[in-house]
C-alpha cells in the first residue's frame, strides 16, 4: 500500500512511501517523473537498539522498523528527505529474545531523514519523540532549519531543529492532527481530523529564535458520517434530525 508523495523541486525526482512495512525495512520509493519507471528503493533500516548492554530497548530509545510510513516532505534546499512513521519492535518478545515486551519499547514514534544526494538513508539522524504517538505529516520552514511534525496520537505538534536532531518545541492542537501547512507570514495551519477543526498558530517567534507561539483561531467544520463512526462507538439521530455521536 502506497501513501505518501512529495516531488523533487526540480519536477524530475518522485518519492513515494510504502505505507505498510515488511518485517525487515521500511521502503521509500524513487521514481522518474518523466517515464514513471522506478528508479531506486531506499531501504529503512530496523533500528538495532544500544549495542553492548544487558537490554537493547530503553525508555528513550529501542529496537524497530519504521512502519506506517504516511508522508514524506523535501527540505528547500532539495538534500533530504523526512519520513514520519511509528518504529515496531519486531525483535523483542518471549519467543522472539526472551524479553517481556513493555509500552515503551513495543511501538515508538519517529523521523527518518534519507540523503537525496548520496541516495542514502541517515539512519543515525533519525529523531525519537519519546512519550508520543503517530507521527504522520511534516512541513518545514522556509529556510529549512526547523521541521514541524504532527504527532496524531498526542495531539501535538512537535518543533524540530533539523540540523540538530532535537525537539525545542511543542504545540497543543485539538484531536488527530493529521495535516499542516505553513505560510509565508509564519502561519501554521493543523488539520486536526477527529475535531473536524482547523487550528492555526502563529509561530514567528519560533522561526526567530524566540518560544512564544500564538493561537490565532479554531475553525470548526462540518461533521461527516465516515469521522464519526471512526471515533464514536453508537450514532443516532436526534429529534431535530442532527448526527449524535456517544
Amino acid at each position: 500500500m502506497l501513501r505518501g508523495v512529495a516531488v523533487s523541486a526540480d519536477s524530475n525526482r518522485v518519492f513515494v512511501t510504502r505505507f505498510v512495512s515488511p518485517a525487515a525495512n521500511g521502503e521509500v520509493y524513487e521514481v522518474s517523473a518523466s517515464s514513471l519507471s522506478l528508479t531506486r528503493t531506499f531501504v529503512l533500516a530496523n533500528d538495532l537498539g544500544e549495542e553492548n548492554v544487558s537490554d537493547p530497548d530503553n525508555s528513550f530509545n529501542s529496537r524497530g522498523v519504521p512502519n506506517y510510513l504516511s508522508s514524506v516532505v523535501i527540505s528547500p534546499d532539495g538534500k533530504r528527505a523526512w519520513m514520519p512513521s511509528k518504529k515496531d519492535n519486531v525483535d523483542r518478545g518471549l519467543f522472539k529474545d526472551g524479553r517481556t515486551p513493555s509500552f515503551e519499547s513495543t511501538t515508538r514514534t519517529i523521523i527518518s531523514p534519507i540523503d537525496l544526494v548520496a541516495n542514502t538513508e541517515l539512519a543515525d539522524e533519525r529523531v525519537d519523540f519519546n512519550d508520543s504517538d503517530s507521527a504522520n505529516a511534516a512541513v518545514f520552514s522556509q529556510y529549512g532549519d526547523l521541521l514541524f511534525v504532527a504527532l496524531q496520537g498526542s495531539n501535538e505538534v512537535a518543533v524540530v531543529d533539523a540540523n540538530q536532531g532535537t525537539v525545542i518545541a511543542t504545540l497543543m492542537t485539538e484531536a488527530a492532527p493529521q495535516g499542516l501547512a505553513l505560510s509565508n507570514d509564519g502561519k501554521l495551519y493543523v488539520n486536526n481530523f477527529l475535531s473536524r477543526s482547523v487550528s492555526t498558530f502563529d509561530v514567528n517567534a519560533i522561526l526567530n529564535g524566540g518560544g512564544n507561539v500564538l493561537v490565532r483561531r479554531n475553525r470548526r467544520m462540518l461533521l461527516p458520517m465516515s469521522c464519526c463512526l471512526q471515533r464514536y462507538s453508537k450514532v443516532r439521530k436526534s429529534s431535530t434530525r442532527r448526527l449524535i455521536c456517544e
